[in-house]
């Protein structure tokens, strides 16, 4: 047994696995920790690749679903309530009765029942009670809402003519509607697209690893005629062990400083597990070039 078995065996994975972000030594011992670990390492670290992602649609979610940015949207739905126009939501879909669709303004929104599509994008201020969609925009404060109806069965005219009594309920009503809207699709969101970076990820360490294998091919014991060969899957798993490290320091950040874009945290965390993999590559590049006889 060589010193580095020796080391590998009377280290602990956990530890060897942290030491492989800032030691060549402990990256090639890597290659000898186990698959389950290796495993759980790459799913954290699609985890926290995907974090700031995540957590900039979260943001974005709150800042849409304060009412706060949607100032005279209750005189539209008074006007509404009011304006006697009778609908229901069922089955993801909204429907009028009566006459065709309603349009009328209400201070600075213009308010919509029945209408199928969407709004134009110069629109202004609108509440878009859509046959197949509900929209609430305010240019002015730069929100913007769009959902299906599906979140919203049992909704009715009666319903808002109930709440228009008392302001309270009408706030209420409001609130609850916007909430639905924005925060009904989060989490299939964040799960898509935690998918997604799992699977960004998954490509991007396998062509790391597949890469780190490369320079095997210069590698040659002293006295042999014999090249060793590349081992694809030891460097892909090298390359999960040695990626983790910018992928948590990268999701921490983009955590913990909204100011930072998710998109360039993601591109830090490739610059850097890009680099770190270089580096072991340079590393074994120059033991194998040192082994030519």
């Amino acid at each position: 047994m060589d010193d580095d078995d020796k080391a590998a065996r009377g280290r602990p994975a956990l530890a060897t696995a942290a030491a492989s972000w800032v030691s060549n030594k402990a990256a090639e011992r890597t290659g000898r920790l186990s698959w389950p670990l290796a495993a759980a390492f790459f799913l954290a670290s699609a985890a926290a690749a995907a974090l700031p992602f995540a957590a900039g649609r979260w943001r974005e979610s709150a800042f849409l679903a304060d009412i706060r940015n949607y100032d005279g949207l209750g005189a539209a739905f008074m006007a509404m309530a009011e304006h006697g126009n009778s609908w229901s939501v069922a089955g993801g879909a909204l429907s009028t009765k009566g006459s065709g669709p309603a349009v009328f303004e209400a201070g600075a929104w213009a308010t919509v029942v029945g209408q199928a599509g969407s709004p134009a994008p110069d629109s202004g201020k609108v509440l878009w009670f859509g046959s197949d969609r509900l929209v609430i925009s305010n240019p002015e404060s730069g929100a913007a809402i769009a959902s299906s109806w599906e979140p919203f069965d049992g909704l009715s005219s009666d319903t808002v003519a109930t709440a228009a009594s008392d302001y309270r309920d009408m706030a209420d009503l409001i609130g609850g509607i916007i909430h639905t809207a924005v925060y009904a699709g989060l989490p299939s969101a964040v799960l898509t697209l935690t998918l997604l970076m799992l699977v960004q990820n998954l490509f991007f360490v396998a062509i790391m690893g597949v890469f780190l294998s490369l320079a095997e091919l210069r590698r040659r014991p002293r006295f042999s005629e014999t090249k060793a060969k590349p081992a694809p899957l030891a460097g892909i798993k090298t390359s999960v062990f040695l990626c983790a490290g910018p992928a948590f320091l990268a999701g921490l950040v983009g955590l913990a400083v909204p100011a930072v874009p998710a998109p360039m945290a993601w591109l830090a965390y490739s610059l850097l597990a890009g680099l770190r993999v270089v580096l072991l590559y340079m590393s074994r590049y120059r033991q194998a070039a040192s082994q030519v006889l």
